[in-house]
This record gives structure tokens, C-alpha cells and sequence, in this order.
């Protein structure tokens, strides 16, 4: 799926609907960083009260909803919310302040609604002392009587976020709030002809077909898998050793995951100057595939490894290439995983097949200019590679792209010095061409 213009049918709808939540969400990370930013402290994409030390979104596998509504203290049925289905809970997310007081249980009502300010908060608190709002709404409100507090200096944190340069507010734009939304889309989804994937693999007979894949029968002139191939291998994930592939794909979510929020909370504190949006939108692939491929969504709550610091990979498989390759080398280690070039993780592992510089910069998502003369690129060497790139393990429909007027790619090869720092020495060049295959390459 993916949005339309003109959306025609409930699936559609329903996706351009939730699609435009998402993006607003993402807008709203962004504006709430920058608030933090500019009040003096940094924001924290890892936090704790979400995640544990291994990455699991245990958030995910609870009945709270972080700082706003625990479903225990509801009355039933929205007692058993984290059971019910998504987008009752998207609503419980984002519901009034009004329906909240509705399902909370009288005798716990007690425990939301605080007004602000605080009278009991210390300097000293953290995250996790935060009370319960009971809606998103409430926190709103909360937050908004902070933005509003007059201090001794006759100024407000709302004057310092709102105000331009001449000292006038800013105007912004009148959106629907997200509650709207989503009771919209509950309407939707009702409707004759929606569809998800839960429901489409509980139909007997269902499997994935070349046609879903390849609707118009292009024939490539590419060596990569064909449609009937992928179509195969995704039913065998699913017919094949299935608890096994769920957990795998659902550790690959945590992974790219885990690599944007690492790389997030290092961006906002200035390790790193490049924003780590191409593996932002990867991330929604690899969410999306286990969905797509067996049915459920990703265990978001499941713990993922650090990579071992003492072993150089082959990004291609993930294979340790200080030993003899074994029988059980069929599949990148899953602690390898990532989609977030910003991190660097995949340094020596051979590459991926997107071309950026060797010295580091730029997006590994972008193509070079026509005017580009010759590339030291990392990405796609045979057997190593300089300083990280993207999509480990390599993909086998993966393709170089165009190299502009040059005719040709130029990459630089690297030697590796001993773990864990693994200092780089390079070697000789090598060429490559436009849609050169990456996995043959490598």
C-alpha cells in the first residue's frame, strides 16, 4: 500500500487516512525536538520508559499507554483494550478528555486529570516520574499552562517558541486532530471490500502469486530474482519453520528501528550532521513485510543484540570472513541488520550497492549528477567496504544506478586492521557499471 490522489476503495481510504496521522506524527517529533532543543534539553529517542537496554519496545507488550491511560483502570470493555483491535486503540491513544472520563472506572479517576503546574515536582525527576494524563488531550492541556506560565522576567516559554524575529506569532494552519481521524477511519474500515493482511492469510488458499508482484508481466532484462521467485520464497517463509521466520523478521523491525533511534538521539546532540531519513522510510518496509508475510504484526517487544565488535562480516551474509564458511551461513545474523547508514555499524561489511563518498556525506539513497566524473564509492565492494552503508543484508534485485557522464563507477577497496577498530588502509580501484547486479558484485 501506498498513498493515492484519489483514493477509491476502503483500503485506500483507510491508508491515506492512518498515512496522513503518520506523517503529522513525524512532523510533531520533529517540532517537539526542536522545542526541546531550544529550552536546553536534548530529546531522548531511547528512552527507557519505552525500551529496554536491548532495544525491545516493551511499551508494546503492557497494558499502559506511557503517561496516559493504564486499560486496568478502565471499565469494561476498555479494561481488555490491549487485546482489542488496532484501531480501537489508535482511538484510545488519541481520545477527548470527555471519553476518557467516560471508561475511566470511578474509584481510579483519582489517578488522572491532575491539574498543572505540578505543585510536587522537583528539579530532580525524570521521565518516568511523570504522572498519568488519562488522555492525550489532558497532557495537552498540561503542557499548554506550562508554555503559558508568566516568569519573574515577565516572559513565557510560549513567547520563546511562538514568537518570529520582530517579535509577532506565528500563524499556523487549522488541521483535524488525530481523534478525528481515526473515527473516521473506523467508519471506513467497516465498509464492504477492506481487507488486511491478518484476515487475507486466514482465507484458505491464500499465498503470494507472481501476479501480486508483477501485475503487468514486465519481463527484466536484469539478473535478479523473478516475481515467481519472490512469490515462492515468500510463501516458504510462511509454510516453512514459521515461528522461526516470525521472530527473524520480527527482530529485523527492532534492528532498523533501534538504528534510527540511536541515530536520532546522536543527531540531536551533534555527532552526527546527516538526518537519518532514508532509514526512515526503510523502516516502514521491514514493519510491513512480516505483516505481509505472515500475517501478524512484528513483535515490536523482542530483544536484539549488539553486533559482536570483534568479528568482520561479510555484508552480503553476514558471514564471519575470518573463518570457514559453514552450512549454517545461509542468512545475515539478524544483530547485523540495519538500514541506517548514519551508524556506521556495517563498517567492513562489504557493501550495499547505494554510492556515497568514501570519506563520508550525503544520503546513500541519492544518485550521483550527470556531472559527476568518478565516484570512491564504498558501497557494493567484493569483499569489504570503507564506512558503512545501508540495507544489510544485501538484496538480490538490488541494482547500481546511473553514474552520470563518467560511464562508469569507481570504488575504492579497502584492508582492515585487527578488531575491534578495524582502521582502514585502502587498496586498489575497481570499476563497476550502471545496474551492474549489487549481490553479484559483492
Amino acid at each position: 500500500m501506498a498513498p493515492v490522489a484519489k483514493p477509491s476503495t476502503p483500503n485506500e481510504r483507510a491508508f491515506n487516512l492512518i498515512f496522513s496521522v503518520f506523517i503529522e506524527e513525524m512532523l510533531h517529533l520533529q517540532l517537539a525536538a526542536n522545542m526541546s532543543n531550544l529550552l536546553g534539553f536534548k530529546p531522548d529517542f531511547t528512552s527507557p520508559a519505552l525500551q529496554n537496554d536491548k532495544f525491545g519496545w516493551i511499551c508494546y507488550d503492557s497494558t499502559i499507554i506511557p503517561h496516559i491511560l493504564d486499560f486496568k483502570d478502565c471499565k469494561a470493555p476498555y479494561n481488555e483494550q490491549n487485546n482489542g483491535s488496532q484501531i480501537e486503540l489508535f482511538l484510545a491513544i488519541e481520545e477527548t478528555l470527555e471519553e476518557a472520563r467516560k471508561h475511566i472506572a470511578p474509584d481510579k479517576v483519582g489517578r488522572y486529570f491532575e491539574p498543572a503546574p505540578f505543585d510536587w515536582w522537583t528539579p530532580e525527576m525524570k521521565e518516568v516520574d511523570l504522572p498519568l494524563f488519562g488522555s492525550i488531550g489532558w497532557m495537552y492541556t498540561c503542557f499548554w499552562d506550562y508554555l503559558e506560565i508568566k516568569y519573574t522576567d515577565v516572559t513565557s516559554l510560549l513567547d520563546i517558541l511562538t514568537k518570529d524575529t520582530n517579535g509577532n506569532l506565528i500563524q499556523r494552519d487549522e488541521l483535524l486532530d488525530h481523534y478525528e481521524v481515526f473515527t473516521e477511519v473506523k467508519s471506513v474500515i467497516k465498509e464492504n471490500g477492506y481487507e488486511t493482511w491478518d484476515t487475507w492469510h486466514a482465507q484458505s488458499g491464500n499465498e503470494w502469486k507472481a501476479s501480486m508482484l508483477n501485475p503487468e508481466n514486465v519481463t527484466s532484462d536484469y539478473n535478479i530474482p523473478t516475481a515467481e521467485e519472490v512469490a515462492e520464497a515468500l510463501n516458504e517463509l510462511k509454510s516453512t519453520d514459521f515461528d522461526n521466520n516470525y521472530n527473524l523478521l520480527s527482530q529485523a523491525a527492532v534492528g532498523t528501528i533501534k538504528g534510527i533511534t540511536t541515530q536520532l538521539n546522536d543527531y540531536w546532540i551533534g555527532k552526527i550532521k546527516q538526518f537519518p531519513s532514508p532509514a526512515m522510510y526503510g523502516s516502514g518496509d521491514r514493519v510491513s513485510i512480516c505483516w505481509a508475510v505472515t500475517g501478524k504484526v512484528p513483535k515490536l517487544w523482542e530483544d536484539i543484540d549488539n553486533a559482536p565488535n570483534d568479528i568482520l562480516n561479510h555484508g552480503c551474509q553476514g558471514m564471519d570472513l575470518l573463518r570457514k564458511p559453514t552450512a549454517d551461513d545461509t542468512c545475515a545474523a539478524v544483530e547485523i541488520y540495519h538500514s541506517c547508514k548514519g551508524s556506521n555499524t556495517c563498517k567492513a561489511q562489504g557493501g550495499c550497492g547505494f554510492v556515497q563518498n568514501s570519506d563520508g556525506g550525503g544520503n546513500c539513497s541519492q544518485s550521483l549528477s550527470p556531472t559527476t566524473k568518478s565516484v570512491e564509492g564504498t558501497c557494493g565492494l567484493p569483499t569489504v567496504s570503507g564506512h558503512g552503508g545501508c540495507a544489510v543484508p544485501i538484496s538480490a534485485s538490488q541494482l547500481f544506478p546511473d553514474p552520470g557522464a563518467s560511464g562508469s563507477f569507481v570504488m575504492q577497496l579497502f584492508d582492515f586492521g585487527d578488531a575491534p577498530d578495524f582502521n582502514s588502509e585502502p587498496l586498489e580501484q575497481m570499476s563497476y557499471e550502471k545496474e551492474d547486479a549489487v549481490y553479484d558484485i559483492a
